[in-house]
C-alpha cells in the first residue's frame, strides 16, 4: 500500500518530484535514476517548444500581429496608419472598455 501511494505521488507532480533530487544531488540515487533525468529532460523539451511557439506567433502571412495594445499602436505608428486603433476602437465598443487606461478612447 505503501509503494502504491508513493507512486501515486510521484505521477501526479512529477517535475516538482524530479527537482527535488537533483536540488539535493539525490539524482544519481537508484530511486531516482530510471525517472527523475527523464522527467527533467521533458520538462525542458516542452519549455523550448513552448518557447519557440510563442515567438513564431508574432507575424501571419508576413503581418505582424502585436501582442499587446501598446505594440498595436506602436505598429500604427510605424505604418503611418490607424488599423489596428480602429480595430480597438471597434472591439472596445462591441465589448465595453476593455482597454480602459491605456489611452484608446
Amino acid at each position: 500500500m505503501l509503494v502504491a501511494s508513493a507512486r501515486n505521488e510521484r505521477e501526479t507532480n512529477m517535475v516538482e518530484n524530479a527537482e527535488y533530487p537533483k536540488a539535493n544531488s539525490l539524482i544519481d540515487a537508484p530511486v531516482f535514476d530510471w525517472w527523475a533525468p527523464l522527467t527533467l529532460m521533458k520538462r525542458n523539451r516542452l519549455i523550448k517548444a513552448s518557447k519557440k511557439r510563442l515567438a513564431g506567433s508574432r507575424s501571419k502571412f508576413r503581418i505582424k500581429i502585436p501582442n499587446t495594445v501598446q505594440g498595436a499602436l506602436e505598429l500604427d505608428k510605424a505604418n503611418d496608419n490607424t488599423i489596428w486603433l480602429d480595430k480597438n476602437k471597434q472591439r472596445d465598443g462591441e465589448h465595453g472598455e476593455c482597454f480602459y487606461g491605456v489611452g484608446i478612447k
